[in-house]
């Protein structure tokens, strides 16, 4: 009977470590298959009035090549994007991976002076507390401001509960937005995204300041429902 109940043991406690994520796993968490949708809510609270907004993101089936540029304004050869489009058509988000990142760009189109910037959103193989690091520019002054976009895997495989729907397997990643430059140094924002696997993005807040560049931006969405083929 012992010896039953230590092998009972062992295989629940081997079961157990299966279930647990050490590392971003390979799924991009975001299918991008056509005709997959999900309905937000948006809160703006960058000015004395919030607004609410409700749209649906779409994956179409348009693709698209883009220009990417390098830090010196040389374009890098185009990039093949998936086209994701929303209801209100006041942004449209497009998508591309590689072999072990994901990438999108159109989210941050309201931050002034780097309004087409590419993020990296999302890298496999990474633990929590690993992160990567790109840089954009925000034009100040007539100058170009190096901006750091930092991501940070906070947290593996945890529930939340979003809109009141709850979600499995989520991946929460923190984002710190940093100036390198003489004049402006230091954190200017960030935000925390969270993505539910094989749904996407499901809740984000996120706040950034730059008052010499008119910067103000303190928005939030929530999940609300999805569509996923």
């Amino acid at each position: 009977m012992k010896k039953l109940l230590t092998a009972a043991l062992c295989i629940l406690v081997m079961a157990s470590c299966k279930k647990s994520t050490t590392t971003t796993p390979t799924n991009p968490y975001f299918p991008l298959t056509i005709g997959n949708y999900w309905k937000y809510t948006k809160i703006d609270s960058s000015t004395v009035s919030p607004t609410v907004t409700n749209y649906t993101s779409t994956v179409l089936s348009a693709d698209s090549n883009i220009n990417v540029y390098n830090s010196d304004s040389s374009i890098k050869t185009p990039t093949h994007y998936k086209v994701l489009s929303d209801s209100i058509k006041q942004h449209v988000y497009l998508y591309r991976s590689s072999s072990d990142s994901s990438f999108r760009r159109g989210i941050f189109a309201n931050l002034n002076g780097i309004p087409d910037v590419e993020e990296k959103y999302f890298v496999k193989n990474i633990p929590v507390g690993g992160s990567w690091n790109d840089t954009s520019f925000a034009t100040v002054y007539n100058q170009k401001v190096p901006i750091v976009f930092k991501h940070t895997i906070s947290s593996l495989d945890t529930s939340i509960t979003v809109a009141g729907k709850s979600y499995t397997k989520v991946v929460h990643v923190t984002l710190d937005l940093i100036s390198i430059s003489p004049f402006l140094s230091g954190r200017v924002g960030g935000g925390d995204f969270y993505y539910a696997e094989g749904i996407g993005q499901i809740q984000y807040t996120f706040i950034v300041s730059i008052p010499l560049a008119g910067i103000n931006i303190n928005q939030s969405e929530q999940l609300k429902d999805y569509h996923i083929n």
